[in-house]
């Protein structure tokens, strides 16, 4: 896994190599600062275009973002570029080792162009002329709202640069959250140094950055144990390890007896659909719990998993009484999932609590579990084994009691608040999924894509989780393999076929070709068709 910090933690890092081991604040936005313009300019070769005269665009905030900003363009003035400077205050405000920066790039190449209260209309012509405009206004200390002349050339850059460079992360993206502070630089490209950060691979920032590469500033090894990281991402080599080989002797017990629990009239297709996906990830032997009126349904859908039917009084649907009868068959489970498809009514809340409260083996939660959960979440507080709840947004809204806009804007520390305040797995669906632990650690998912918007993509990766989970998988690596593979197969449909819309079917089908991309690939590489 890679480690991701926040610009809380990136500045804890500063201060322990500038002040405890005495290397100097300039020498790092030194390197910082060279390793980008030599970034910048593989990068503008690449695209074929030619050093010498070529116009580029460097926009510098007042602080060490702008230090950064100041020797870019110094050493691409050096390569040969028509380098101009644009400064967002006066030469003044700079202060520190962005200010020796200034003074190094006004000394060796030209003057800056200073903008105090309003923008100068030279930005505007030399960002329509030039083949590169590099974005150096904030970097991860950003926490306001971006207003005024800042706000403008942001705005201005997005508006007119053929192709934006930003340093470190793009200015107004809240390195913490990954929200936008109002506006954003939509970067084509971001160089950022050592670490990513959590803006760097959650949204909505994430969606703002281009491509990311990683730049190394100096920073001494031991670093990593100064910043005490909390966030993950979660890569290919992780699911290498996760996915281990069988023995010759291994027979379908060893790979989990799971049960899913759910299935309602009009519903029964979810709990077919979270079936399917745990026998696509390994499990041995699947059952479904399902109303007895219903039984007739699911033993026509399902061919390779068996059926439980429990007495549903002909309602279509679990009683409250039906609690005794299905937790007596899952005492024979390794795992188990409850909601797909269930309902939302008296009846399967009083069934999903008394399941929350008697049930011994891990359980995964999902779509009408958590919304009767949403109505009584201290009950979370009584489980006896571990729970993994896997909502999107609006679950999640409801289970904290807050606006949808308040999940959306920190999805980090609303996955990581329900699973401490209910010592629970959080699974936050979305674009770059979240996993939470009742410990506080954080990991996101990087696979998936937008055509995987369709109604019953929850319930197959339900069933993958609940696969690993019975296979042995610890909750966390459960959850977080399950949201890697399941987005995963997702990202190989698309490649292949480019714009396609992508059915829950089709993660089914192309799981295999996950695993052996997993088990042959090349970690690292761009999976997505098109996000």
């Amino acid at each position: 896994m890679r480690c991701v910090l926040t610009g809380r933690e990136m500045a804890e890092v500063d201060r322990y190599t500038i002040e405890v081991l005495g290397i100097p604040g300039i020498v790092l936005m030194e390197n910082a600062g060279r390793e980008t313009a030599l970034i910048i300019d593989r990068k503008l070769r690449e695209m074929g275009m030619d050093r010498e005269g070529a116009p580029v665009t460097v926009v510098c905030g007042k602080g060490n973002n702008g230090g950064d900003g100041f020797v870019v363009a110094r050493y691409l003035t050096f390569y040969g570029y028509d380098v101009v400077v644009h400064l967002l205050g006066s030469k003044e405000e700079v202060k520190g080792d962005a200010k020796t920066a200034l003074a190094a790039y006004e000394n060796t190449c030209a003057d800056v162009i200073e903008h105090e209260e309003i923008i100068d209309r030279a930005l505007e012509a030399d960002l329509t002329e030039s083949v590169v405009v590099v974005d150096a206004i904030f970097g991860t200390g950003l926490s306001k709202e971006v207003t005024g002349i800042h706000l403008e050339a942001i705005q201005l850059i997005n508006d007119y640069s053929p192709f934006t460079v930003s340093v470190d992360i793009p200015s107004g993206v809240d390195s913490n959250t990954g929200k936008i502070m109002g506006d954003c630089v939509e970067a084509d490209l971001t160089v950022t140094f050592n670490f990513w950060k959590v803006g760097h691979v959650v949204t909505p920032g994430c969606t703002y950055c281009g491509e990311i590469i990683l730049a190394d500033v100096g920073f001494p090894p031991d670093s990593f144990n100064v910043a005490k990281p909390g966030v993950w991402l979660v890569e290919d080599l992780d699911l290498f390890y996760w996915l281990e080989e069988r023995e010759p002797d291994f027979h379908k017990g060893d790979a989990g007896r799971v049960f899913v629990v759910g299935g309602s009239k009009g519903m029964t297709g979810a709990v077919v659909m979270a079936c399917e996906g745990a026998l696509a990830a390994g499990s041995g032997l699947i059952y479904a719990v399902v109303p007895s009126s219903l039984n007739d349904i699911f033993e026509v859908k399902m061919t390779e998993q068996l059926t439980i039917p429990v007495d549903d009084g002909g309602k279509g649907h679990f009683l409250k009484e039906s609690a005794e009868e299905v937790i007596e068959y899952l005492k024979r489970a390794h795992a188990v999932a409850v909601g797909p498809g269930l309902s939302w009514r008296n009846d399967t809340a009083e069934l999903v609590y008394e399941l929350v409260r008697r049930v011994t083996v891990p359980m995964v939660i999902d779509a009408d579990g958590i919304n009767v959960i949403s109505e009584n979440p201290d009950v979370l507080l009584e489980k006896k084994a571990d729970i993994i709840l896997t909502p999107h947004e609006m679950e999640m809204a409801r289970l904290l009691r807050k606006d949808v806009e308040d999940i959306s804007g920190n999805r980090v520390e609303a996955a990581r608040e329900a699973a401490r305040r209910w010592g629970v797995i959080v699974l936050l669906k979305g674009y770059r999924t979240i996993i939470a632990s009742p410990k506080g650690r954080v990991f996101v998912n990087p696979t998936g894509n937008p055509y995987m918007a369709t109604g019953g993509m929850g319930d197959v990766l339900t069933g993958i989780i609940l696969s690993y989970l019975g296979q042995g998988l610890d909750p966390i690596g459960a959850a977080c393999a399950g949201a890697y593979m399941h987005g995963l197969a997702g990202d190989i449909v698309v490649r292949r076929y480019p714009r396609t819309p992508v059915a829950p079917r089709h993660i089914v089908a192309y799981y295999p070709d996950a695993i052996r991309y997993i088990l042959g690939g090349h970690p690292g590489e761009e999976r997505s068709g098109e996000e």
